[in-house]
């Protein structure tokens, strides 16, 4: 029942594996012929046929429900739109946590704070990094970075699964100061459990 412009929407959304901003479906969906204001349109007429919630008081964010979330991916992948729109995905979580690596960088105040408001977007993050694995190298080493600085102590085994699985695709010649993250990143991950190869 819904128009062309509102299926295209629709199933695209399904990319993202949990909640979202309007700002990220934006930047994820806008292209000629379909602007930000017709995403954020799109995105309210959704809301209004319960095919999206929207949670958050403070900054609402949007959730396919689970059964249209299936439905919207089983489309994306009828209309062959699965692979591009799942790098552009990929993408878009990178800019949004390298952002959030430079605000680190710079001394946020509470480190705290700094990673709960990550939160809500590791799933999106995780999802992404398992894609740019397989896709976009670069783009996985920097998610690998961005996602263990983000866990911290809370989840070390899966912070150096996340190095490890990414180290193969360290190159000569990708950015050295992409490579020089992800370095720093695995020497203190594991300084505490492998040190020989921390130093290293």
């Amino acid at each position: 029942l819904l128009d062309e412009p509102e299926r295209s929407l629709f199933r695209r959304l399904a990319v993202f594996a949990s909640s979202f901003t309007l700002d990220a479906a934006q930047e994820l969906m806008s292209e000629p012929g379909l602007d930000r204001w017709d995403v954020m349109l799109g995105v309210g007429g959704l809301v209004e046929r319960s095919l999206l919630a929207m949670t958050g008081d403070d900054g609402p964010r949007y959730r396919l429900l689970e059964t249209p979330h299936a439905y919207a991916l089983e489309r994306l992948r009828e209309a062959g739109e699965e692979q591009p729109m799942r790098l552009r995905h990929a993408q878009l979580t990178r800019r949004r946590f390298e952002a959030a690596y430079e605000d680190y960088v710079r001394r946020v105040e509470s480190v705290t704070d700094w990673r709960a408001a990550l939160q809500p977007d590791m799933d999106d993050g995780r999802a992404a990094l398992a894609f740019a694995r397989e896709h976009d190298s670069p783009t996985a080493v920097a998610l690998a970075t961005c996602l263990a600085l983000t866990l911290a102590n809370e989840s070390p085994n899966e912070q150096r699964a996340m190095l490890l699985e990414t180290q193969e695709l360290l190159r000569d010649d990708m950015a050295r100061d992409l490579c020089a993250r992800w370095y720093q990143a695995a020497a203190f991950a594991f300084a505490d459990t492998k040190p020989a190869e921390a130093r290293a």
